[in-house]
């Protein structure tokens, strides 16, 4: 809820959230990020329904490798 989360299923019945992005409110609105794309690179491009805009993330750490990104 409120941004995007890297979720590791490699084992499908033990799922283990290894990452998450919230973006910071803009004055009082709330956060709907509702679309999200991931390139080759591990850039993650999350848009903003609620109009706080768009947000680009790079995979690092755990979640990057679990991806096997180089």
């Amino acid at each position: 809820n409120a941004g995007v989360r890297a979720v590791d299923i490699r084992d499908p019945t033990h799922p283990k959230e290894v990452g998450y992005y919230i973006p910071a409110a803009s004055g009082s609105r709330v956060i709907y990020t509702n679309n999200v794309e991931v390139d080759e690179r591990g850039y993650i491009y999350i848009t903003d329904r609620a109009g706080t805009g768009m947000h680009i993330l790079e995979l690092t750490g755990a979640a990057r490798a679990i991806a096997a990104l180089k």
